[in-house]
């Protein structure tokens, strides 16, 4: 983890270059969207696995280092899992995470530039997880209950690492942000001793507004 942390600062310090020294532009927003997650399963014994569609919102913050290059730090809350189907039964894994994302981020130059700003950026994703669950359904039946009563053994620590590609469109003050997420997951978040390693899949689309607060 120390060595993750440290390779997100130095990405972040070599981006912003000898430009680092004069004004950076400091803005805050707010972001929401729809998460399509699923899960990548080691060892899935034949299983069906579909998406569980879920929603993400929270802060968004980002520091301009230059003209193009800068970084965004974000403070979400994301519903996550899939849907597992065997026969005509259905499980729904309903896991629910706090998360930090610190992304590089690349403004593309464009000629609409000031009024349309493609970007992309990339960087690792720390989750907390705040909430599991487990919803079972069969012959018409729907049960929910908790991941401690289902026996269901997960990692309350997740780290993943999210691309990302859109578009600032400026409107009044700030701008709308319009992004593609895809946060991929590096850790086995299963917590079965042995078993076979499970890992968080998300494809994140979401819409948000941020407004500059000036220069430091």
């Amino acid at each position: 983890m120390r060595r993750v942390a440290v390779t997100t600062i130095m990405t972040v310090l070599a981006l912003g270059g000898a430009t680092s020294a004069g004004a950076q532009d400091v803005s805050l927003g707010i972001v929401t969207g729809f998460n399509f997650a699923t899960l990548g399963i080691e060892d899935d014994e034949g299983q069906e696995l579909d998406p569980r569609t879920g929603v993400g919102l929270g802060a968004h913050g980002s520091l301009d280092l230059s003209a193009s290059f800068g970084v965004s730090l974000e403070l979400l809350y994301s519903q996550k899992g899939a849907k597992v189907t065997e026969g005509d039964a259905r499980a729904t894994y309903q896991f629910n995470y706090l998360e930090f994302p610190v992304l590089a981020r690349y403004q593309i130059p464009t000629t609409a530039a000031g009024t349309v700003e493609p970007h992309i950026a990339g960087g690792f994703v720390l989750g907390f997880e705040v909430g599991c669950k487990l919803k079972g359904e069969s012959g018409g039946v729907t049960v929910t209950v908790g991941c401690d009563e289902a026996e269901v053994e997960t990692k309350s620590l997740d780290l993943g690492f999210m691309f990302l590609g859109g578009f600032d469109i400026l409107v009044g003050p700030g701008a709308l942000m319009l992004d593609a997420a895809y946060n991929f997951g590096l850790k086995n978040i299963n917590d079965v001793s042995g078993a076979g390693s499970v890992k968080n899949r998300m494809l994140y689309l979401r819409a948000g507004y941020k407004y500059p607060l000036g220069s430091i």
